[in-house]
Protein backbone atom coordinates (compact mmCIF):
# COMPACT_ATOMS: atom_id res chain seq x y z
CA UNK A 1 0.00 0.00 0.00
CA UNK A 2 3.01 2.29 0.27
CA UNK A 3 3.59 1.96 -3.47
CA UNK A 4 -0.08 1.89 -4.49
CA UNK A 5 -2.35 3.96 -2.19
CA UNK A 6 -5.51 2.67 -3.94
CA UNK A 7 -5.07 -0.77 -2.34
CA UNK A 8 -7.11 -1.45 0.78
CA UNK A 9 -7.58 -3.92 3.65
CA UNK A 10 -11.14 -4.17 4.99
CA UNK A 11 -12.05 -5.11 8.58
CA UNK A 12 -13.93 -8.30 9.39
CA UNK A 13 -17.04 -6.33 10.42
CA UNK A 14 -17.71 -5.30 6.81
CA UNK A 15 -18.58 -8.85 5.75
CA UNK A 16 -21.17 -11.27 7.04
CA UNK A 17 -19.94 -13.56 9.86
CA UNK A 18 -18.77 -17.01 8.81
CA UNK A 19 -20.41 -18.66 11.83
CA UNK A 20 -24.24 -18.65 11.50
CA UNK A 21 -24.47 -18.76 15.29
CA UNK A 22 -21.88 -16.03 15.80
CA UNK A 23 -22.38 -12.30 16.30
CA UNK A 24 -24.18 -10.39 13.56
CA UNK A 25 -22.29 -8.14 11.18
CA UNK A 26 -22.03 -4.40 11.61
CA UNK A 27 -24.70 -2.01 10.35
CA UNK A 28 -22.40 -1.01 7.46
CA UNK A 29 -21.83 -4.60 6.30
CA UNK A 30 -21.05 -4.99 2.60
CA UNK A 31 -23.22 -8.15 2.48
CA UNK A 32 -20.17 -10.16 1.33
CA UNK A 33 -19.03 -13.60 2.37
CA UNK A 34 -15.89 -13.62 4.54
CA UNK A 35 -12.80 -13.44 2.36
CA UNK A 36 -10.89 -16.68 1.88
CA UNK A 37 -7.13 -17.06 1.56
CA UNK A 38 -7.26 -17.56 -2.24
CA UNK A 39 -9.83 -14.87 -3.05
CA UNK A 40 -9.59 -12.66 -6.14
CA UNK A 41 -9.02 -8.94 -5.33
CA UNK A 42 -12.10 -6.86 -6.02
CA UNK A 43 -12.99 -3.19 -6.08
CA UNK A 44 -15.12 -1.10 -3.76
CA UNK A 45 -16.02 2.56 -3.95
CA UNK A 46 -15.78 4.97 -1.00
CA UNK A 47 -17.82 8.14 -1.04
CA UNK A 48 -17.82 11.41 0.86
CA UNK A 49 -21.50 12.00 1.76
CA UNK A 50 -20.96 15.77 1.95
CA UNK A 51 -19.12 16.51 -1.29
CA UNK A 52 -20.01 13.41 -3.30
CA UNK A 53 -16.28 12.75 -3.98
CA UNK A 54 -15.64 9.07 -4.75
CA UNK A 55 -12.59 6.85 -5.03
CA UNK A 56 -12.24 3.24 -6.20
CA UNK A 57 -10.16 0.95 -4.00
CA UNK A 58 -8.89 -2.56 -4.67
CA UNK A 59 -9.41 -4.89 -1.70
CA UNK A 60 -6.39 -7.17 -1.29
CA UNK A 61 -7.00 -8.58 2.22
CA UNK A 62 -9.32 -8.70 5.19
CA UNK A 63 -8.22 -8.09 8.78
CA UNK A 64 -9.04 -10.63 11.48
CA UNK A 65 -11.59 -10.05 14.23
CA UNK A 66 -8.83 -9.27 16.74
CA UNK A 67 -7.34 -6.60 14.48
CA UNK A 68 -10.79 -5.08 14.00
CA UNK A 69 -10.94 -4.22 17.69
CA UNK A 70 -8.06 -1.77 17.26
CA UNK A 71 -8.38 -0.76 13.59
CA UNK A 72 -12.15 -0.87 12.88
CA UNK A 73 -12.00 1.05 9.58
CA UNK A 74 -10.72 0.41 6.06
CA UNK A 75 -6.94 0.57 5.85
CA UNK A 76 -5.67 2.37 2.74
CA UNK A 77 -3.18 5.01 1.61
CA UNK A 78 -3.11 8.40 3.30
CA UNK A 79 -3.36 10.22 -0.05
CA UNK A 80 -6.73 8.56 -0.68
CA UNK A 81 -8.04 9.73 2.69
CA UNK A 82 -6.78 13.25 2.05
CA UNK A 83 -8.50 13.31 -1.35
CA UNK A 84 -11.88 11.85 -0.43
CA UNK A 85 -12.12 13.17 3.13
CA UNK A 86 -10.10 16.42 3.15
CA UNK A 87 -11.99 17.75 6.17
CA UNK A 88 -11.38 14.73 8.39
CA UNK A 89 -10.09 15.97 11.75
CA UNK A 90 -9.36 12.77 13.63
CA UNK A 91 -5.90 11.19 13.38
CA UNK A 92 -4.44 8.24 15.24
CA UNK A 93 -0.81 7.26 15.70
CA UNK A 94 0.46 3.93 17.01
CA UNK A 95 3.80 3.72 18.83
CA UNK A 96 5.77 0.50 19.21
CA UNK A 97 7.51 0.17 22.60
CA UNK A 98 10.59 -1.78 23.53
CA UNK A 99 10.11 -5.23 24.98
CA UNK A 100 9.28 -5.09 28.68
CA UNK A 101 8.16 -1.42 28.67
CA UNK A 102 5.10 -0.47 30.73
CA UNK A 103 2.58 0.72 28.15
CA UNK A 104 0.16 2.13 30.75
CA UNK A 105 2.81 4.29 32.44
CA UNK A 106 4.18 5.45 29.07
CA UNK A 107 0.67 6.44 27.92
CA UNK A 108 0.12 8.52 31.05
CA UNK A 109 3.48 10.29 30.68
CA UNK A 110 2.91 11.01 26.99
CA UNK A 111 -0.62 12.30 27.53
CA UNK A 112 0.63 14.62 30.30
CA UNK A 113 2.87 16.34 27.76
CA UNK A 114 0.13 16.77 25.14
CA UNK A 115 -2.54 19.44 25.43
CA UNK A 116 -5.04 18.54 22.68
CA UNK A 117 -4.58 14.79 22.28
CA UNK A 118 -5.35 11.70 24.31
CA UNK A 119 -3.16 8.62 24.66
CA UNK A 120 -4.40 5.12 25.44
CA UNK A 121 -2.57 1.91 26.15
CA UNK A 122 -3.63 -0.96 23.91
CA UNK A 123 -3.13 -3.34 26.82
CA UNK A 124 -5.52 -1.25 28.88
CA UNK A 125 -8.10 -1.13 26.08
CA UNK A 126 -8.04 -4.91 25.75
CA UNK A 127 -8.29 -5.37 29.52
CA UNK A 128 -11.25 -2.97 29.68
CA UNK A 129 -13.08 -4.85 26.93
CA UNK A 130 -12.48 -8.20 28.61
CA UNK A 131 -13.69 -6.74 31.91
CA UNK A 132 -16.89 -5.50 30.28
CA UNK A 133 -17.55 -8.92 28.73
CA UNK A 134 -16.82 -10.67 32.01
CA UNK A 135 -19.17 -8.28 33.83
CA UNK A 136 -21.98 -9.04 31.39
CA UNK A 137 -21.47 -12.78 31.82
CA UNK A 138 -21.49 -12.40 35.59
CA UNK A 139 -24.77 -10.47 35.49
CA UNK A 140 -26.31 -13.12 33.23
CA UNK A 141 -25.11 -15.90 35.53
CA UNK A 142 -26.47 -13.96 38.51
CA UNK A 143 -29.96 -13.81 37.00
CA UNK A 144 -29.85 -17.51 36.19
CA UNK A 145 -28.72 -18.28 39.73
CA UNK A 146 -31.45 -16.08 41.19
CA UNK A 147 -34.07 -17.89 39.13
CA UNK A 148 -32.74 -21.23 40.31
CA UNK A 149 -32.83 -20.10 43.96
CA UNK A 150 -36.40 -18.82 43.62
CA UNK A 151 -37.47 -22.08 42.00
CA UNK A 152 -35.88 -24.17 44.75
CA UNK A 153 -37.46 -21.96 47.41
CA UNK A 154 -40.89 -22.27 45.79
CA UNK A 155 -40.53 -26.03 45.65
CA UNK A 156 -39.55 -26.04 49.33
CA UNK A 157 -42.62 -23.96 50.26
CA UNK A 158 -44.90 -26.33 48.37
CA UNK A 159 -43.33 -29.35 50.06
CA UNK A 160 -43.55 -27.73 53.52
CA UNK A 161 -47.22 -26.81 53.11
CA UNK A 162 -47.92 -30.31 51.85
CA UNK A 163 -46.47 -31.80 55.05
CA UNK A 164 -48.31 -29.37 57.34
CA UNK A 165 -51.68 -29.84 55.62
CA UNK A 166 -51.44 -33.65 55.70
CA UNK A 167 -50.35 -34.26 59.25
CA UNK A 168 -53.39 -36.46 59.92
CA UNK A 169 -52.67 -38.60 56.85
CA UNK A 170 -49.04 -38.95 57.89
CA UNK A 171 -50.15 -40.05 61.37
CA UNK A 172 -52.48 -42.67 59.88
CA UNK A 173 -49.68 -44.00 57.66
CA UNK A 174 -47.35 -44.26 60.64
CA UNK A 175 -50.10 -45.98 62.68
CA UNK A 176 -50.58 -48.74 60.10
CA UNK A 177 -46.86 -49.51 59.98
CA UNK A 178 -45.25 -47.16 57.44
CA UNK A 179 -41.70 -46.32 58.43
CA UNK A 180 -40.51 -42.70 58.66
CA UNK A 181 -38.21 -43.16 55.64
CA UNK A 182 -41.09 -44.47 53.51
CA UNK A 183 -43.25 -41.45 54.30
CA UNK A 184 -40.36 -39.10 53.55
CA UNK A 185 -39.69 -40.92 50.27
CA UNK A 186 -43.31 -40.41 49.16
CA UNK A 187 -42.94 -36.64 49.61
CA UNK A 188 -39.64 -36.67 47.72
CA UNK A 189 -41.31 -38.47 44.82
CA UNK A 190 -44.15 -35.94 44.86
CA UNK A 191 -41.78 -32.94 44.80
CA UNK A 192 -39.75 -34.55 42.03
CA UNK A 193 -42.90 -34.99 39.96
CA UNK A 194 -43.83 -31.32 40.46
CA UNK A 195 -40.33 -30.18 39.42
CA UNK A 196 -40.30 -32.47 36.38
CA UNK A 197 -43.78 -31.32 35.34
CA UNK A 198 -42.65 -27.69 35.59
CA UNK A 199 -39.67 -28.38 33.34
CA UNK A 200 -41.81 -30.18 30.75
CA UNK A 201 -44.50 -27.48 30.75
CA UNK A 202 -41.84 -24.81 30.43
CA UNK A 203 -40.49 -26.51 27.34
CA UNK A 204 -44.04 -26.88 26.01
CA UNK A 205 -44.67 -23.15 26.12
CA UNK A 206 -42.25 -22.57 23.30
CA UNK A 207 -39.37 -24.19 21.49
CA UNK A 208 -37.76 -22.43 18.56
CA UNK A 209 -34.80 -23.39 16.39
CA UNK A 210 -33.13 -21.22 13.78
CA UNK A 211 -30.35 -21.49 11.20
CA UNK A 212 -28.95 -18.29 9.73
CA UNK A 213 -26.28 -17.43 7.18
CA UNK A 214 -25.85 -14.24 5.19
CA UNK A 215 -28.18 -15.52 2.43
CA UNK A 216 -30.13 -18.44 3.91
CA UNK A 217 -32.34 -18.10 6.98
CA UNK A 218 -34.64 -20.75 8.41
CA UNK A 219 -36.61 -21.00 11.64
CA UNK A 220 -39.13 -23.42 13.12
CA UNK A 221 -41.03 -23.13 16.37
CA UNK A 222 -43.44 -25.15 18.49
CA UNK A 223 -45.63 -23.23 20.91
CA UNK A 224 -48.24 -24.25 23.45
CA UNK A 225 -51.30 -22.41 24.68
CA UNK A 226 -52.35 -21.14 28.09
CA UNK A 227 -52.97 -24.42 29.91
CA UNK A 228 -55.15 -23.04 32.69
CA UNK A 229 -57.26 -20.77 30.47
CA UNK A 230 -58.01 -22.47 27.17
CA UNK A 231 -58.70 -25.97 28.42
CA UNK A 232 -62.33 -26.49 29.37
CA UNK A 233 -65.22 -28.85 28.84
CA UNK A 234 -65.37 -27.90 25.15
CA UNK A 235 -61.61 -27.85 24.53
CA UNK A 236 -60.14 -30.72 26.50
CA UNK A 237 -56.74 -30.71 24.81
CA UNK A 238 -54.17 -27.94 25.14
CA UNK A 239 -53.89 -25.69 22.07
CA UNK A 240 -50.59 -25.78 20.24
CA UNK A 241 -49.05 -24.36 17.10
CA UNK A 242 -46.14 -25.15 14.79
CA UNK A 243 -44.73 -22.49 12.51
CA UNK A 244 -41.80 -22.27 10.11
CA UNK A 245 -40.22 -19.76 7.73
CA UNK A 246 -37.37 -19.98 5.27
CA UNK A 247 -35.85 -17.24 3.14
CA UNK A 248 -33.11 -17.21 0.52
CA UNK A 249 -31.37 -14.20 -1.02
CA UNK A 250 -29.48 -15.40 -4.13
CA UNK A 251 -28.41 -11.79 -4.80
CA UNK A 252 -27.51 -9.75 -1.73
CA UNK A 253 -25.40 -6.76 -2.68
CA UNK A 254 -25.61 -3.05 -1.96
CA UNK A 255 -28.38 -1.70 -4.19
CA UNK A 256 -29.19 -5.11 -5.68
CA UNK A 257 -31.26 -7.72 -3.85
CA UNK A 258 -33.31 -10.73 -4.90
CA UNK A 259 -35.27 -12.21 -1.99
CA UNK A 260 -37.61 -15.20 -1.92
CA UNK A 261 -39.22 -17.00 0.98
CA UNK A 262 -41.97 -19.27 2.21
CA UNK A 263 -43.76 -19.68 5.52
CA UNK A 264 -46.30 -22.02 7.05
CA UNK A 265 -47.99 -22.76 10.33
CA UNK A 266 -50.41 -25.26 11.83
CA UNK A 267 -52.57 -24.51 14.86
CA UNK A 268 -54.92 -26.96 16.57
CA UNK A 269 -57.44 -27.15 19.42
CA UNK A 270 -58.87 -23.64 19.32
CA UNK A 271 -60.45 -22.45 22.54
CA UNK A 272 -64.15 -23.43 22.50
CA UNK A 273 -63.47 -24.64 18.95
CA UNK A 274 -64.19 -21.14 17.66
CA UNK A 275 -62.32 -18.18 16.20
CA UNK A 276 -63.03 -14.90 14.42
CA UNK A 277 -61.40 -13.72 11.20
CA UNK A 278 -61.23 -9.95 10.80
CA UNK A 279 -59.16 -7.27 9.12
CA UNK A 280 -58.77 -3.50 9.30
CA UNK A 281 -58.49 -1.18 6.28
CA UNK A 282 -54.74 -0.67 6.92
CA UNK A 283 -55.64 1.82 9.64
CA UNK A 284 -57.74 2.00 12.79
CA UNK A 285 -61.10 3.62 12.04
CA UNK A 286 -62.82 4.05 15.41
CA UNK A 287 -61.85 0.46 16.22
CA UNK A 288 -63.90 -0.79 13.28
CA UNK A 289 -62.96 -3.59 10.88
CA UNK A 290 -63.74 -4.07 7.24
CA UNK A 291 -65.37 -7.32 8.22
CA UNK A 292 -65.45 -9.78 11.07
CA UNK A 293 -66.41 -13.41 10.47
CA UNK A 294 -67.08 -15.55 13.57
CA UNK A 295 -66.59 -19.28 12.94
CA UNK A 296 -67.51 -22.23 15.14
CA UNK A 297 -66.75 -25.97 15.12
CA UNK A 298 -63.20 -25.28 13.93
CA UNK A 299 -60.75 -28.09 14.66
CA UNK A 300 -57.48 -26.83 13.19
CA UNK A 301 -55.97 -24.36 10.76
CA UNK A 302 -53.15 -24.51 8.20
CA UNK A 303 -51.49 -21.52 6.53
CA UNK A 304 -49.13 -21.44 3.55
CA UNK A 305 -47.46 -18.27 2.36
CA UNK A 306 -44.93 -17.08 -0.21
CA UNK A 307 -42.94 -13.85 -0.31
CA UNK A 308 -40.54 -12.12 -2.67
CA UNK A 309 -38.69 -8.85 -3.11
CA UNK A 310 -36.50 -7.14 -5.70
CA UNK A 311 -34.22 -4.16 -5.11
CA UNK A 312 -32.43 -2.27 -7.86
CA UNK A 313 -30.80 0.94 -6.73
CA UNK A 314 -33.42 3.26 -5.24
CA UNK A 315 -36.29 1.13 -6.63
CA UNK A 316 -37.82 -1.83 -4.82
CA UNK A 317 -40.87 -4.05 -5.09
CA UNK A 318 -42.04 -6.79 -2.76
CA UNK A 319 -45.15 -8.87 -2.16
CA UNK A 320 -46.77 -11.67 -0.18
CA UNK A 321 -49.46 -14.24 -0.89
CA UNK A 322 -51.09 -16.54 1.65
CA UNK A 323 -53.85 -19.11 1.95
CA UNK A 324 -55.59 -20.30 5.11
CA UNK A 325 -57.44 -23.61 5.38
CA UNK A 326 -59.67 -24.33 8.38
CA UNK A 327 -60.74 -27.91 9.10
CA UNK A 328 -64.10 -28.20 10.83
CA UNK A 329 -65.57 -30.93 12.97
CA UNK A 330 -67.65 -33.84 11.75
CA UNK A 331 -69.08 -33.64 8.28
CA UNK A 332 -68.73 -29.87 8.01
CA UNK A 333 -66.85 -28.76 4.90
CA UNK A 334 -63.41 -27.21 5.32
CA UNK A 335 -63.04 -23.50 4.59
CA UNK A 336 -60.35 -21.84 2.49
CA UNK A 337 -59.44 -18.15 2.33
CA UNK A 338 -56.69 -16.18 0.58
CA UNK A 339 -55.05 -12.78 0.53
CA UNK A 340 -52.08 -10.94 -0.93
CA UNK A 341 -50.31 -7.60 -1.00
CA UNK A 342 -47.79 -5.92 -3.29
CA UNK A 343 -45.62 -2.96 -2.40
CA UNK A 344 -43.31 -0.70 -4.40
CA UNK A 345 -41.14 2.26 -3.47
CA UNK A 346 -38.49 4.63 -4.76
CA UNK A 347 -36.05 6.78 -2.78
CA UNK A 348 -35.90 10.26 -4.23
CA UNK A 349 -32.59 10.81 -2.44
CA UNK A 350 -30.92 7.72 -3.91
CA UNK A 351 -30.82 5.30 -0.96
CA UNK A 352 -31.56 1.59 -1.36
CA UNK A 353 -33.45 -0.89 0.76
CA UNK A 354 -31.32 -3.67 2.23
CA UNK A 355 -32.06 -7.09 3.71
CA UNK A 356 -30.48 -8.66 6.76
CA UNK A 357 -31.39 -11.96 8.38
CA UNK A 358 -34.19 -12.52 5.87
CA UNK A 359 -35.93 -9.22 6.71
CA UNK A 360 -35.81 -5.63 5.53
CA UNK A 361 -33.00 -3.91 7.42
CA UNK A 362 -33.03 -0.46 9.00
CA UNK A 363 -32.49 2.29 6.45
CA UNK A 364 -29.44 4.55 6.87
CA UNK A 365 -29.83 7.86 4.98
CA UNK A 366 -26.85 9.14 3.03
CA UNK A 367 -27.00 12.22 5.24
CA UNK A 368 -28.88 12.69 8.52
CA UNK A 369 -31.27 15.61 8.98
CA UNK A 370 -29.16 18.75 9.50
CA UNK A 371 -30.84 21.81 7.94
CA UNK A 372 -28.01 24.10 9.04
CA UNK A 373 -25.75 22.28 6.56
CA UNK A 374 -28.41 21.67 3.92
CA UNK A 375 -28.98 18.01 4.81
CA UNK A 376 -32.56 16.70 4.94
CA UNK A 377 -32.33 12.94 5.40
CA UNK A 378 -33.92 10.40 3.04
CA UNK A 379 -37.27 10.72 1.26
CA UNK A 380 -39.24 7.73 -0.06
CA UNK A 381 -42.38 7.50 -2.16
CA UNK A 382 -44.29 4.22 -1.79
CA UNK A 383 -47.50 2.56 -2.95
CA UNK A 384 -49.21 -0.61 -1.76
CA UNK A 385 -52.21 -2.73 -2.76
CA UNK A 386 -53.85 -5.24 -0.36
CA UNK A 387 -56.63 -7.72 -1.02
CA UNK A 388 -58.26 -10.35 1.19
CA UNK A 389 -61.08 -12.71 0.27
CA UNK A 390 -63.12 -14.45 2.98
CA UNK A 391 -65.63 -15.82 0.51
CA UNK A 392 -66.11 -19.59 0.60
CA UNK A 393 -69.01 -21.49 -1.01
CA UNK A 394 -69.55 -23.57 2.12
CA UNK A 395 -69.56 -20.50 4.34
CA UNK A 396 -71.85 -18.56 2.02
CA UNK A 397 -74.32 -21.43 1.86
CA UNK A 398 -74.32 -21.80 5.61
CA UNK A 399 -75.14 -18.15 6.33
CA UNK A 400 -76.67 -17.00 3.06
CA UNK A 401 -79.25 -14.87 4.85
CA UNK A 402 -76.64 -12.54 6.30
CA UNK A 403 -73.90 -12.96 3.74
CA UNK A 404 -75.34 -13.45 0.25
CA UNK A 405 -72.26 -12.30 -1.67
CA UNK A 406 -69.41 -13.25 0.61
CA UNK A 407 -66.86 -10.90 2.12
CA UNK A 408 -64.02 -9.38 0.15
CA UNK A 409 -61.96 -6.25 0.65
CA UNK A 410 -59.08 -4.35 -0.91
CA UNK A 411 -57.21 -1.14 -0.23
CA UNK A 412 -54.82 1.22 -2.00
CA UNK A 413 -52.17 3.06 0.01
CA UNK A 414 -49.90 5.89 -1.07
CA UNK A 415 -47.13 6.96 1.30
CA UNK A 416 -44.47 9.57 1.77
CA UNK A 417 -41.78 8.44 4.22
CA UNK A 418 -39.21 10.86 5.57
CA UNK A 419 -36.20 9.30 7.30
CA UNK A 420 -34.53 12.03 9.33
CA UNK A 421 -31.89 9.57 10.57
CA UNK A 422 -31.68 5.78 11.05
CA UNK A 423 -33.77 5.99 14.24
CA UNK A 424 -36.46 8.56 13.39
CA UNK A 425 -39.08 8.38 10.62
CA UNK A 426 -42.16 10.40 9.74
CA UNK A 427 -44.81 8.77 7.52
CA UNK A 428 -47.79 10.33 5.74
CA UNK A 429 -50.32 7.94 4.19
CA UNK A 430 -53.43 8.19 2.04
CA UNK A 431 -55.59 5.06 2.07
CA UNK A 432 -58.66 4.27 -0.02
CA UNK A 433 -60.45 1.06 1.00
CA UNK A 434 -63.44 -0.92 -0.20
CA UNK A 435 -65.16 -3.73 1.68
CA UNK A 436 -68.02 -5.90 0.44
CA UNK A 437 -70.49 -6.87 3.16
CA UNK A 438 -68.35 -4.94 5.59
CA UNK A 439 -68.81 -4.51 9.31
CA UNK A 440 -68.51 -0.77 8.69
CA UNK A 441 -71.98 -0.94 7.11
CA UNK A 442 -74.68 -0.80 9.78
CA UNK A 443 -76.61 -3.76 8.35
CA UNK A 444 -73.49 -5.79 7.60
CA UNK A 445 -74.69 -6.20 3.99
CA UNK A 446 -73.50 -3.91 1.22
CA UNK A 447 -70.30 -2.21 0.19
CA UNK A 448 -68.38 0.23 2.34
CA UNK A 449 -65.86 2.70 0.96
CA UNK A 450 -63.62 5.13 2.73
CA UNK A 451 -60.71 7.51 2.43
CA UNK A 452 -58.17 7.95 5.22
CA UNK A 453 -55.31 10.38 5.75
CA UNK A 454 -52.91 9.11 8.40
CA UNK A 455 -49.57 10.20 9.80
CA UNK A 456 -47.10 8.47 12.07
CA UNK A 457 -43.91 9.39 13.91
CA UNK A 458 -41.64 6.45 14.69
CA UNK A 459 -38.60 6.39 16.98
CA UNK A 460 -36.55 3.20 16.73
CA UNK A 461 -34.11 2.55 19.55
Amino acid sequence: MRKDPTLAVIPSALTAPADPFGPPGADDTLQLDPIEADFTPFQIEVRNPDSGETQSLTVIAQASDAVGLLWPGIITGKSVVDTVYPNALGQQYYIALESGADSRAFAQELEAGLLTASVDSLDKLLDDQQSAQSGFLLVFQGFMGLGLIVGIAALGVVASRSVVERRQQIGMLRAIGYQRSMVALSFIFESSFIALSGIILGLGLGLSLAYNTDKLNAAVGVFGGAEGITRNATTRDEPYGVNARITFDPILDTGRVVHVGASAYHVSHFGNKALTLSDRPNVRVDGGTLFSVPLTNVQSGDYLGAEGALVFGPFSVQGEYGTLKLDRLGALTSLEFAGFNIFGSVFLTGESRSFKGGNVDKLKPFSDFDPANGKWGAVELAARYDEIDLTDPALGAAISASNPNGRKAHSWTGALNWYLNPNFRASFNYIRFTGRNSGLVSTGIGTSKGDVFASRLQIDF
